[in-house]
């Protein structure tokens, strides 16, 4: 899923979870994935923008139709952003299959 010359590592979402707990979306009052997903554009996208790089993560849909959720930031195929209170180790890929 991802492209990048680092290594790619694979996670259960429910350990993702447990292991970078995404915080809530505070600029929206019904928020999907239980009020934890920021939107792609407008007031939620300039939030994300202004949030460190490391504990961005990017929910997209693959060539399967299958989600993920992806470490960092990412254009192509978005559906929407979270942000981590944990920041993810650098030079690692991470890809998070969404059941």
């Amino acid at each position: 899923m991802t492209d990048s010359t680092f290594p790619h590592l694979t996670m259960i979402y429910d350990d993702w979870l447990e292991a970078y707990r995404p915080m809530p979306n505070s600029l929206a009052e019904s928020a999907p994935f239980d009020g934890l997903m920021f939107e792609t554009f407008g007031p939620e996208l300039a939030h994300i923008h202004d949030t460190p790089a490391d504990r961005v993560w990017t929910l997209v849909e693959g060539d399967d139709d299958t989600l993920y959720v992806l470490s960092g930031f990412h254009f192509v195929n978005r559906l929407g952003y979270f942000i981590a209170a944990q920041p993810r180790p650098p030079h690692v890929d991470i890809q998070v299959p969404v059941d």
